[in-house]
C-alpha cells in the first residue's frame, strides 16, 4: 500500500478502535497528524497524493469532532512542517542546497524538533485543552503565514 494511503487508513482504524471506549465512558482525546502542506498543498514535487491524504484528515478531524463533542470526546490535528527526524535526513537535511530552499519558505528560518511536536502533544492531551476540540494547530515555524 502506497503511504499516503496509510496516513489516511491508520487515523479512520484507530479513531474507531479508540473511539468505542471513549464514546462508551464519554470522555476522550484524539490528536491526528496532518501536516502544514494540507494547508498549502505545497512541499516537493509529486506531492499531491500526500497533500491530499493530509488534507483529509483535517477535513476528518473536524468532522468528527463536531459529531463527537457531545460524548465530551475531543478531536484535534497538529500539523506540523519540516520536522527534523531521520525519515527526512537523507532527503532534505544532507543536501545542503534543498535545504536551504526549505528554510527559506519559513519565516523562523529554522526546522521544527520531535521535542516541539511532543510539547503540543502533551498540551492536547491534558485537561487544559478541554474547550479546543476540531482545530488544526500548525506548527511549523510560520511557514504557513509565509
Amino acid at each position: 500500500r502506497e503511504i499516503t494511503t496509510m496516513d489516511l487508513d491508520s487515523i479512520f482504524i484507530c479513531t474507531q478502535l479508540a473511539g468505542v471506549q471513549m464514546l462508551k465512558q464519554k470522555s476522550g482525546k484524539i490528536i491526528n497528524i496532518a501536516s502544514s502542506w494540507a494547508y498549502e498543498g505545497a512541499g516537493s514535487e509529486m506531492n499531491v497524493p500526500y497533500c491530499s491524504a493530509k488534507a483529509a484528515v483535517v477535513r476528518f478531524t473536524s468532522s468528527l469532532a463536531r459529531e463527537w463533542a457531545k460524548y465530551n470526546v475531543n478531536i484535534n490535528a497538529i500539523g506540523p512542517g519540516l520536522v527534523q527526524t531521520e525519515m527526512v535526513q537523507e532527503m532534505i537535511f544532507n543536501n545542503e542546497e534543498t535545504k536551504q530552499r526549505y528554510l527559506k519558505r519559513i519565516p523562523s528560518r529554522k526546522f521544527g524538533t520531535p521535542r516541539d511536536i511532543g510539547l503540543l502533544s502533551v498540551y492536547l492531551g491534558s485537561d487544559a485543552s478541554n474547550w479546543l476540540t476540531g482545530q488544526v494547530i500548525y506548527i511549523n515555524g510560520g511557514e504557513t503565514i509565509a
